[in-house]
């Protein structure tokens, strides 16, 4: 694997790619290419319906450095095509830009990284574990539109994922680039039970 696009052009949802090596295993063909739009298979984004050539790819993960894509199908060509549902990809996007500044923040000033995402049909909830402190949603809002406000750029690998002044987080799928691209977020609901905090918003 030699570019990973989904890292650095997240909005690209359709590329020619080469491949560099297959291997069949029953009814199903995994492939690794030169260059691809996919990201790993998340536990928590959005399936993204990804195709190459058509083939729905029933699953994307790292393998010893390399990007393998599994298809349910045999591929003879040495070029393929690949596509994704690009209004999908841009709301997990969204999620997760916003999902990676609020873990950003918790870490910052409430030292908390017990935070997990879930994308609901209509919004999303971030749940907060551990939480002990007070918490006003008014006065996070206002440290999370700064940030975006601010335009700061989001650095990526393959591995980590980072605002400068912050601390490193783990690549967990695909991110705008910079804060400012993130239109904002509403807050639908602040729930405190015990010490479990839910904010749900979209």
């Amino acid at each position: 694997m030699n570019d990973l696009l989904y890292i650095s052009h997240p909005q690209l949802n359709k590329i020619d790619s080469k491949i560099i090596k297959t291997k069949n295993e029953g009814k199903n063909t995994k492939i690794i290419l030169d260059r691809s739009i996919f990201m790993p298979t998340s536990p928590y984004l959005l399936d993204e319906n990804p195709r190459i050539s058509g083939n729905e790819v029933s699953h994307i993960r790292f393998i010893n450095g390399n990007l393998i894509h599994t298809i349910n199908n045999k591929i003879k060509s040495s070029s393929v095509k690949l596509s994704f549902d690009k209004d999908i990809r841009l709301k997990n996007m969204d999620y997760n830009t916003a999902f990676f500044i609020f873990k950003s923040l918790f870490l910052k000033y409430y030292n908390n990284k017990d935070l997990t995402l879930r994308i609901k049909d209509n919004y999303s909830q971030i749940k907060v574990s551990n939480f002990y402190e007070n918490f006003s949603i008014d006065d996070f809002l206002s440290l999370f539109n700064k940030l975006i406000d601010l335009g700061l750029k989001i650095n990526k690998d393959r591995d980590f994922v980072e605002i400068k002044g912050f601390d490193k987080d783990f690549n967990s799928g695909v991110y705008h680039n910079n804060t400012k691209y993130l239109q904002g977020i509403f807050v639908l609901t602040v729930e405190k039970i015990d010490e479990t905090l839910l904010i749900d918003f979209i």
